[in-house]
């Protein structure tokens, strides 16, 4: 890996770091999101325990990481025809273990579909009516969501049909399935 390279993933690690909703929710409330709730640093746990203002703005700034890391991808590798995928990898986990909160994070969704919204629309999608499917076949949200995750490198397959995809769809299934995995024992634990 050459060094532009390598930089652009480091980019889009600390990109992905920025803890949206722990910012906003001190911000608006006074309050660290990680004790509270859920625990997540997402926009489903401010939004219910600090209000929806401060959860949209952490959904609309975790998606745009996602943007950012993959434009950032397109304008300084648009050569290596899988710097794009990485990006938003390196995003996401940036987001779900962020350096700036001890690797503490959030779930990675949305900045997952701010990313790929600009790598793929139709894919966002697609993957929406494959967890609303998960849904309606489990009626659980977090089987949903590791069911989802589970199936996408066979998705990446057919939608990209390259090795990079496949890698992708496994490398963001393990990545956003880990994080799913761990909320469904975490409410499971305390329900």
């Amino acid at each position: 890996m050459n060094m532009p390279t390598a930089l652009v993933l480091l980019a889009s690690y600390l990109l992905g770091s920025i803890p949206f909703a722990y910012i906003w929710s001190k911000r608006f409330k006074g309050i660290d999101i990680r004790e509270v709730g859920s625990g997540n640093v997402g926009t489903t746990n401010v939004v219910l325990n600090v209000g929806w203002v401060p959860g949209i703005l952490t959904a609309i700034c975790d998606a745009g990481k996602g943007m950012l890391a993959v434009h950032l991808a397109r304008v300084t590798l648009p050569e290596i025809p899988w710097a794009q995928l990485a990006a938003v990898f390196f995003a996401v986990v940036g987001h779900n273990w962020s350096v700036w909160l001890n690797f503490e994070g959030g779930g990675g969704l949305a900045t997952y579909v701010g990313g790929l919204l600009l790598i793929s629309a139709v894919s966002v999608l697609y993957l929406g009516l494959v967890w609303g499917s998960s849904f309606l076949l489990t009626g659980h949200k977090y089987a949903a969501s590791v069911l989802t995750c589970a199936l996408m490198p066979v998705f990446f397959a057919f939608m990209g049909g390259s090795v990079y995809h496949v890698w992708f769809g496994i490398s963001m299934g393990v990545a956003l399935g880990i994080k799913q995995v761990v909320a469904w024992f975490r409410v499971a634990r305390t329900a």
